[in-house]
């Protein structure tokens, strides 16, 4: 249970050492970057073992759930950036375009494996990864244009591509592990439990990936701007929350558990990416991007200490 469990329940400890190495480890490590898509794929992959297609027949046949998810999706994609800024605005006026930038971002791959760690809907969150992905290049340009004037006109192409490409990453893994479970049906239901670490461990090291391939984009900076920019994200990260919070009363308990993963873990590295491509890696837009991970991995440790069903006692 020791070591397992820092890759379930207890998994934010190694998540943090993976962060706290991706900042201070020596080396230059960007070329590491053609990994991380590898990374997002087996972080889908390891999930979607748990899922069988009689599940996904299910779902896409329930109306409900279906319109539950578009307004939850526009809530994740309106609501939340809109909040954000406006408290930041109130806050620390000079980085409400950074916070908003995070909050406006789909629903990060990863949630689907934290929403299913901690007994949430795993076809909610995977509706939820999809449709936000779908719909953020309108929203997305939409709110940088209101809030950011100097938007390139690129940036809406590239959303679409990067959209489509996320797309891509949610259905490869998917239609994989499908295949996986066709072939070796005994082996999935005998480790039915097990592969969620496999999603863990692909978190952790794309945590580190994230920071340590980018880590140079603020390099010359001080302690102080960094403090900074973690108060911008954390803001971000505890609207999220709260805007997430309510749902929970109408909502029922294992798709309030997707969303508030939704909400909270988001699609930063399309912000790193937005940041650099399209504002020269304005520090104010960058540095919110990159550090918004260490309020997330809090964020979801909290909703699984509130919402993780209880482990099983070791036999006497």
């Amino acid at each position: 249970m020791g070591l397992a469990s820092l890759f379930a329940h207890r998994f934010w400890i190694t998540a943090y050492a993976c962060l706290a190495l991706g900042f201070w480890l020596p080396g230059d490590y960007r070329c590491g970057r053609p990994l991380i898509p590898y990374l997002l794929g087996g972080i889908l992959y390891f999930s979607c073992l748990k899922v069988g297609m009689r599940e996904v027949a299910m779902s896409a046949r329930d109306a409900r759930l279906l319109l539950r998810v578009l307004a939850l999706s526009l809530v994740k994609l309106l609501v939340l950036p809109l909040v954000t800024y406006l408290a930041m605005r109130l806050l620390a006026p000079a980085w409400a375009s950074g916070a908003m930038l995070v909050a406006m971002m789909p629903a990060g791959l990863s949630s689907l494996a934290f929403a299913d760690l901690f007994g949430g809907s795993r076809m909610a969150a995977l509706a939820l990864t999809i449709i936000t992905s779908l719909l953020c290049p309108i929203s997305i340009p939409f709110l940088l244009d209101w809030a950011v004037p100097s938007t390139s006109d690129g940036m809406r192409g590239m959303i679409s591509e990067r959209a489509g490409f996320i797309t891509l990453l949610l259905i490869t893994p998917f239609v994989l592990a499908q295949l996986t479970r066709l072939a070796v049906p005994g082996l999935i239901a005998a480790h039915h439990r097990r592969w969620g670490y496999g999603s863990i461990v692909c978190i952790c090291l794309l945590i580190f990936l994230s920071v340590a391939a980018n880590r140079h984009h603020w390099a010359s900076m001080g302690g102080s701007d960094l403090l900074v920019a973690l108060g911008a994200t954390s803001v971000a990260s505890l609207v999220g929350a709260l805007t997430a919070w309510p749902f929970a009363a109408w909502l029922p308990r294992t798709e309030a558990i997707s969303f508030a993963c939704s909400a909270v873990y988001m699609n930063n590295g399309l912000a790193v990416a937005l940041a650099v491509g399209f504002y020269q890696g304005d520090a104010r837009l960058l540095l919110p991007a990159i550090l918004v991970q260490i309020p997330m991995t809090a964020g979801v440790a909290i909703i699984g200490a509130r919402c993780a069903p209880p482990r099983a006692l070791p036999a006497a």
